[in-house]
């Protein structure tokens, strides 16, 4: 089995909690079709043929919404890393940040000074959803 993500084939833990999910829909649709089958007549079979393509609706859609699913996919957070931007907020220790037009919550990495609002500033790491920056050095030479 291949343990990468996005690769081959996805691990069973990917697979239980992607079925877990399906569930509330499946049953939401087995039941409407069940009361419509009482009221329209429909036949038993129509009924199983529909519930058979709900089930293969979820299973044909499952490549496309994996990595959702995924675990542990550190490679994802890597784009930002050396991302550059401006500060928002003077950080001191954390604040907000412009990064490619969107608004980051950022904290300053261990041991660097503040950085005012308007600053440049250098994505380090990245810890969660917070971006850990540095002043930028680049922009301060020139």
């Amino acid at each position: 089995m291949n343990r990468n993500p996005g690769r081959g084939w996805p691990d069973a833990r990917t697979l239980f909690k992607y079925a877990l999910a399906q569930i509330p829909d499946i049953v939401i649709f087995v039941v409407v079709v069940l009361v419509l089958q009482r009221w329209l007549d429909l036949s038993t079979l129509l009924v199983t043929l529909l519930i058979a393509v709900w089930v293969l609706k979820d299973i044909l859609l499952f490549p496309w919404l994996r990595r959702s699913f995924e675990e542990g996919r550190p490679e994802d957070a890597q784009p930002m890393i050396g991302a550059r931007g401006v500060a928002k907020d003077p950080l001191d220790p954390d604040g907000y940040v412009w990064i490619g037009g969107e608004l980051w919550r950022a904290e300053l990495v261990e041991g660097h000074p503040p950085i005012e609002a308007g600053e440049s500033l250098k994505v380090e790491d990245v810890r969660g959803l917070t971006l850990l920056v540095a002043r930028d050095a680049e922009t301060r030479e020139s």
